[in-house]
């Protein structure tokens, strides 16, 4: 009997442990929406009623729930969507530098910045904004991202006068183009994106790598002899470049070239040689992991941690439990 009574008061001590317990616990994230997605910098990103808002790790807003969506961050920045159209740019603090009425587009396959750049389209011209948003090179009749510090743009001549006269040309992230020594920009006739360091540029036909740092050139070769009949070379004064679905094909008397979307070297393809491929990092989205597992048994909810099993005695316990989780 002694023995029951030492038992029961030990439950009651439980049981006043566990309500106390109950009372002081405090919801990080209410369970109140749709999804709870996290993110880099702590941050989760949640959904309610098909618009999505930021919160931090406190679980405060930091960016109200009337987006239609965010993007991954990148270079610590994230796009925003509103209306369908592109609204802003916010850093992980939830701060908006907002573009709203800008009317910007982001060209086929650009969603992040690069190189504390973003591209965007506006009336059939190119522009590059900074990390507030603000428009700081521009236009250009055609444009792409920054790779090796250099985008590939193409440059007007004389926009005001003749806004159909370009030519191509690389800009660092100073907005500055480059120099080529000996040569006329005039004379090239083709260019691509930077890649590990070098990008392929013809100019009067001829096939040459550019490299990033010194702009030198190098001649294409089918052999190590260098001479005449052994260098790349157009077979037009102007080179025809064939868009497809996954980039863009130039070809040349003795071998042939395929750019992806943003103009950076997939494959080279020269007269008697194996080909040379090129790979890109895959820019995948991260995935985020728990040290926790779900476990249930006996309408009860719980977890694991390190091979130790917790359990939680009720479902609003197992969802405080989850709200810690998350």
């Amino acid at each position: 009997m002694k023995m029951n009574k030492k038992m029961l008061a030990w439950v009651i001590m439980a049981c006043l442990s566990l309500s106390v317990q109950a009372q002081i616990a405090k919801w990080l994230v209410r369970p109140n929406y749709d999804f709870i997605e996290m993110m880099d910098y702590g941050l989760l990103k949640v959904a309610s009623n098909g618009k999505i808002g930021l919160l931090n790790k406190e679980g405060k807003e930091i960016l109200p729930l009337e987006f239609d969506s965010i993007t991954a961050f990148k270079e610590e920045r994230a796009l925003l969507f509103k209306y369908g159209k592109l609204y802003g740019i916010t850093d992980p603090y939830g701060q908006i530098f907002s573009i709203e009425g800008k009317e910007y587009k982001l060209p086929d396959g650009v969603n992040r910045f690069y190189s504390g750049l973003l591209l965007v389209r506006q009336n059939n011209q190119y522009f590059y904004l900074n990390t507030e948003g603000i428009q700081v090179f521009g236009p250009f009749a055609e444009a792409y991202p920054f790779f090796d510090g250099h985008a590939l743009v193409k440059s007007y001549a004389d926009y005001p006068k003749n806004p159909n006269e370009t030519y191509c040309d690389f800009i660092n992230t100073e907005g500055i183009p480059f120099v080529l020594q000996d040569e006329d920009k005039k004379d090239i006739s083709f260019m691509s994106s930077f890649h590990n360091g070098r990008a392929i540029i013809a100019i009067k036909k001829k096939f040459y790598t550019i490299d990033s740092e010194t702009y030198e050139l190098t001649p294409i070769s089918i052999d190590s002899t260098f001479n005449k009949k052994s260098l790349v070379v157009s077979p037009a004064k102007e080179i025809p470049i064939i868009k497809g679905d996954e980039g863009y094909l130039v070809g040349a008397k003795n071998g042939k070239f395929i750019f992806d979307q943003f103009m950076r070297l997939k494959y080279m393809e020269l007269l008697g040689n194996e080909p040379v491929i090129s790979e890109f990092p895959l820019e995948s989205e991260r995935t985020y992991t728990s040290v926790f597992k779900k476990l249930s048994k006996d309408n009860r909810y719980g977890l694991v941690l390190k091979g130790k099993s917790f359990f939680l005695l009720n479902l609003t316990r197992f969802f405080i439990w989850r709200m810690i989780w998350l």
